[in-house]
């Protein structure tokens, strides 16, 4: 399901009520590190995020995590203060070849997105589009993701996963820009470690999710700050442990804890993933009709259905980014792959789908480049984007 949003000529996201509506259940927490994050109109300038369906919103501190990479603008004493985060585990040994075979790719526009302007923010999807797929970040990949951040562009991931699991490389990419993560549910500044966006989903959305898998013995598993959480360990828990997020078992009753803050749940099955659609649509019929659908359900990964609050999507992150940037969404190249990408590379000036999207992705797109397995991030990049943005897409090496 993708959900569909206003912008104006200039790619602006429509202005809304910045009211917010009630809500007994406590729908979503939005959470906040500094007033110059949010304001008492909303969540930064330009964001439409405060604007929910039915939350009761709540705005606090939280921790800080450690920086991601180190600043060198800081003062000394800051920097003192402040550590880099390992690499949470170092990338995948063996590297697939730096020159990536040769497909023939569609480069013709089909959709004109919010206007044309020069590109100033590339957002690119991590699995699928990124990496290959055997998990690998390719040097030329990553030359090409260098070399888009050299020239002046402000670069993000945006990931399905926690941030913490792609830190080794938002760290050897030398990226500064706030990175998304949990679809869009994490906002979070590499270089002061601070959360600058938070959604989680409502607990009642979090307790149906559980009662139908256990119903329908699919494997469920709650990401909960720096926690993953399943009740049982079974093979389907590789698809996301070899995604650098280890599982935790707890029993069901911990499972099903009302004060536990969830931002994503994921249903998963390993062997027979051509399960997952129809489960999805099974679940969506047992809501009432009437009823708002509690969260968004997008198949990210093979054999992975990931469920989030409605509006902690890639687009709306994306969305929120723009206005803390003072960027507008016209002037966003965005590269992916995922159904969780389809709304995003429809919403920003520049969507380029790889070869390997599934189709609701690839027909949101303008572009269309080479699968994550024949360079098809690098052709983004320096045959589509950096030519949009007026630079030269000449190789760093």
């Amino acid at each position: 399901m993708t959900s569909r949003h206003s912008s104006d000529a200039g790619g602006r996201p429509a202005r809304r009520s910045s009211a917010p509506t009630a809500c007994a259940s406590g729908a979503c927490v939005l959470r906040r590190l500094s007033p110059r994050v949010v304001n008492v109109e909303g969540i930064g300038p330009g964001a439409r995020l405060p604007d929910l369906d039915r939350p009761e919103e709540t705005v606090r501190l939280i921790p800080a995590v450690p920086a991601l990479v180190r600043d060198p603008d800081a003062p000394d004493a800051a920097r003192r203060g402040r550590r880099t985060v390992p690499g949470q585990g170092a990338p995948p040994a063996g590297r697939d070849h730096d020159r990536a075979e040769e497909m023939s790719v569609s480069l013709t526009p089909r959709h004109p997105g919010p206007g044309p302007g020069p590109v100033r923010l590339l957002v690119v999807d991590v699995d699928g589009t990124l990496l290959t797929s055997g998990k690998r970040l390719t040097a030329a990949a990553a030359e090409a993701v260098v070399a888009a951040r050299e020239a002046g562009l402000a670069v993000t991931l945006a990931t399905g996963r926690m941030v913490e699991a792609v830190a080794h490389w938002i760290r050897d990419l030398g990226l500064r820009t706030p990175q998304i993560g949990n679809n869009g549910a994490d906002i979070l500044d590499p270089v002061t470690g601070l959360r600058l966006l938070h959604i989680a989903m409502a607990p009642a959305a979090v307790g149906l999710l559980l009662r139908f898998a256990r119903r329908h013995d699919c494997l469920p598993v709650l990401f909960s700050g720096a926690r993953v959480l399943a009740a049982e360990r079974r093979d389907d828990l590789w698809l996301i442990e070899r995604n650098n997020e280890p599982v935790e078992l707890v029993s069901w009753e911990e499972l099903l804890r009302p004060d536990r803050e969830v931002e994503k749940a994921l249903y998963l099955d390993r062997r027979h993933p051509e399960r997952l659609p129809p489960l999805r649509s099974r679940l969506l019929g047992e809501i009432a009709d009437g009823e708002p659908v509690p969260f968004d359900a997008q198949i990210t990964e093979p054999g992975i259905l990931n469920f989030c609050h409605p509006r902690a999507t890639k687009i709306e992150a994306v969305r929120w980014l723009c206005g803390h940037l003072g960027i507008a969404l016209s002037e966003v190249a965005a590269v992916g792959d995922g159904e969780n990408d389809a709304a995003l590379l429809g919403g920003v000036g520049l969507g380029i789908a790889m070869g390997n999207a599934a189709p609701p992705t690839r027909a949101a797109a303008a572009v269309t480049v080479a699968d994550n397995d024949h360079g098809g991030v690098v052709q983004a990049i320096r045959e589509v984007v950096l030519p949009r943005a007026g630079l030269a897409a000449a190789s760093t090496g």
